[in-house]
C-alpha cells in the first residue's frame, strides 16, 4: 500500500474526515487533501498525521525520501544520461520498437521517459504518444526535443508510475526503460500499467537483470545502490517471471543482450565524482578476492570492466 492510500485507510478505519484529521493534527484540511492525493506535504505535517493516525512515521519519511532522492539524482545525472552511448544503445532501441510492434493508430505511453531517447525512437511510429516521468527535468529535456523535432503529436507529462493520471485501458501501448529497478514497487507499477492498457495491449519492458544467484544479485545490487541512491533493486529472471505472474501478464517474447560497461563512463553518468574513488576500490578489492558480483568484474589496466545483463520482455494483457 503506498503512502496515500495508507493515509486515506488508517483515517477512515479512525471513523475520520478529512476535517477531523486536520483538526486533531492541527494542520488544515487542504494539507491532508494533498497527503492523501500523493502530493507532498511537509516533514511537519507527515508527523502530525502520523502520530494522530499511528502510522509509523519512518516508513511514510523512507517513501518521500526515495521520491525526493529520484528527482534529485536524475535531475544531476539528465545531460549526461542523453549523452552515454549506453542509454542510446541502438540495439537495444531497435529491439523496443520491434517488439513493441506499434500501429499509427495506437495510442502510447512511454512511462519514464527520462530525457525522451525511446519517445523520438518511437515518435513517427504512432500518431499519438504520450511520454511520463517524475522528474522536472527529464520532463523538460522531453519536451524541448519535441520542440526541436516538432513533434505535435507527442504529449509530454509529469507524473507517478504507480498513480498515472489515465483513464482504464487507455493505451494500446507501453513501453519502458531502465525504469524497474528504481520503483521501490515494482508490483504495484504494473498493475497500474495494466489498469491503463487496453485489453490485447502490449506492454515492452528494457531493463538490466540480476543473477539467480542470490548473493552475486545481492552484490550487484549494492554495488548499484552505492553507485545511485535511487536503485532499489534489479530483478532477476525468475523474479521478473513470479512478477508477470502475479500481475496475470502473458509473456510473448524474450530478449537476452550482454553490454560491455566501462567503470569510468558507468560512473560518469551520475554526475557525482565524489563517489569515484571509494566504489573503485570496493570493485578493485571484489576481483582480488574473485568476486564477480554476476557481471563479469574485470580489472583492464586502469580501469575496470564489466556486463550489464539486459532482457526486454513483450508483455501483453488478455
Amino acid at each position: 500500500m503506498e503512502v496515500c492510500e495508507k493515509i486515506k485507510y488508517s483515517r477512515m478505519k479512525k471513523g475520520l474526515t478529512q476535517e477531523g484529521l486536520a483538526f486533531e493534527a492541527n494542520i488544515s484540511v487542504k494539507t491532508v487533501q494533498r497527503a492523501e492525493q500523493g502530493i507532498q506535504v511537509s516533514l511537519d505535517a507527515l508527523k502530525s498525521i502520523s502520530n494522530v493516525l499511528g502510522i509509523d512515521y519512518d516508513y511514510l519519511l523512507d517513501d518521500r525520501k526515495h521520491i525526493s532522492e529520484i528527482k534529485r539524482e536524475f535531475t544531476q545525472q539528465a545531460d549526461f544520461i542523453d549523452k552515454s552511448d549506453a542509454f542510446r544503445s541502438e540495439e537495444i532501441l531497435k529491439n523496443i520498437i520491434e517488439l513493441a510492434d506499434i500501429k499509427k493508430n495506437s495510442v502510447v505511453l512511454d512511462l519514464a521517459c527520462g530525457t525522451g531517447i525511446v519517445t523520438n525512437a518511437i515518435a513517427h511510429a504512432s500518431n499519438h504518444i504520450l511520454a511520463v516521468d517524475i522528474t522536472d527535468e527529464m520532463v523538460r529535456k522531453t519536451q524541448s526535443m519535441c520542440d526541436e523535432n516538432e513533434f505535435s503529436h507527442i504529449e509530454v507529462l509529469k507524473g507517478h508510475a504507480e498513480r498515472l493520471n489515465f483513464k482504464d485501458e487507455y493505451f494500446d501501448c507501453i513501453v519502458t526503460k531502465l525504469s524497474i529497478h528504481h520503483f521501490k514497487n515494482p508490483f504495484k507499477v504494473l498493475e497500474e500499467m495494466k489498469r491503463v492498457l487496453k485489453k490485447g495491449g502490449i506492454i515492452v519492458i528494457a531493463d538490466i537483470y540480476a543473477s539467480s544467484i542470490k548473493d552475486e544479485a545481492r552484490l550487484h545490487n549494492a554495488i548499484e545502490q552505492l553507485r545511485d541512491p535511487t536503485h532499489t533493486q534489479m530483478l532477476s529472471l525468475e523474479e521478473y517471471k513470479e512478477l508477470f505472474r502475479l500481475t496475470n501478464l502473458e509473456v510473448n517474447l524474450i530478449k537476452y543482450i550482454d553490454m560491455q560497461r566501462h567503470y569510468d563512463e558507468w560512473l560518469k553518468i551520475t554526475n557525482a565524482p565524489e563517489r569515484y574513488d571509494a566504489i573503485f576500490t570496493i570493485l578493485e578489492n571484489l576481483i582480488q578476492c574473485d568476486r564477480s558480483a554476476g557481471i563479469n568484474l574485470q580489472l583492464n589496466g586502469d580501469n575496470i570492466d564489466f556486463i550489464h545483463k539486459w532482457v526486454i520482455y513483450k508483455l501483453k494483457k488478455n
